[in-house]
């Protein structure tokens, strides 16, 4: 790909997520821990993509560094989607 066009897959900010109240997934490929995060409970760029956060983490049972992290996809166990899950009845 040529480095003038732009990327049709764009990742998304930890400012889009603090602003729409979403949370993001941290996962430790080492040890299964997991835990989702809401964005203003670390202390990172605004500017930073998601996918960049993980590169940055530990993990506090195995401290490893091979920490993936992901947009919330759906919320509790009942597995309600996006913000469905977050409106009113």
């Amino acid at each position: 790909m040529n480095p003038q066009q732009s990327n049709p897959y764009r990742t998304v900010a930890l400012a889009y997520l603090f602003i729409e109240r979403k949370r993001f997934w941290l996962y430790c490929l080492d040890c299964q821990f997991n835990r989702f995060v809401e964005p203003d409970a670390i202390s990172k760029p605004l500017s930073m993509a998601v996918p960049d956060i993980g590169l940055r983490m530990m993990c506090p049972d195995c401290l490893s560094r091979n920490i993936h992290s992901k947009l919330e996809w759906f919320i509790g166990n009942e597995g309600q989607w996006g913000e469905a899950a977050r409106r009113p009845n």
